[in-house]
């Protein structure tokens, strides 16, 4: 966490840091970028000492990481948002693409760009400990829009705007060489 000290010390952004949670801003001029973490998954041992949640297969955000998240967005007055996080919290189709909470942080990201005031909130059937009570009031947030919204996890190059949202897919997997098994024939190359 170095490098994320090293921001605040400049002054180049805040973080916070939480057992698992973590959000970073930095401002540069008229633009916010903040990075989410998708894999905000608490470490949970069930009465067989084995893992109750596998934090490879089980993507979400929780409460505490959205608090910040509002907090952060309610001071972002003249900014132009990107945010960027490990994996997308929507699909194209508007479907929830994480297991916990990614429909709800896209609703978010919707209400901050309508100016909107509310409270999130979950459904019954979602675990105790990816469960959302945030209030939001994004009405006195002037001149201010989320514009993108970059992440990858999917292992395809795809980008699509739901409710004036755009989102855009990487395929890192490139990285990993010609013949890795993530590895598409759109970036073999």
């Amino acid at each position: 966490f170095g490098h994320l000290h090293a921001l605040q010390a400049h002054g180049l952004g805040q973080c916070g840091l939480g057992q698992v949670d973590l959000v970073v801003d930095v401002d540069q001029g008229h633009v916010r970028v903040i990075s989410l973490n998708t894999s905000d998954i608490p470490y949970i041992l069930d009465e067989k000492g084995q893992k109750k949640y596998d934090v490879k297969l089980t993507l979400g955000v929780r409460e505490d990481q959205v608090q910040e998240l509002i907090e952060i967005l309610q001071r972002s007055s003249g900014k132009q948002v990107i945010l960027l996080s490990h994996a997308n919290p929507i699909n194209r189709k508007g479907g929830n693409a994480l297991k916990y909470n990614g429909r709800s942080l896209h609703e978010l990201l919707v209400a901050f760009n309508q100016k909107e005031k509310g409270r999130m909130h979950s459904s019954k059937d979602v675990p105790a400990e990816f469960r959302l009570s945030n209030d939001f009031d994004f009405t006195k947030v002037k001149d201010a829009r989320i514009i993108a919204y970059f992440c990858g996890h999917r292992h395809v190059e795809d980008q699509y705007r739901i409710n004036g949202i755009q989102y855009v897919l990487f395929n890192c997997s490139a990285l990993m060489g010609p013949s890795h098994q993530l590895t598409t024939k759109y970036n073999k190359n």
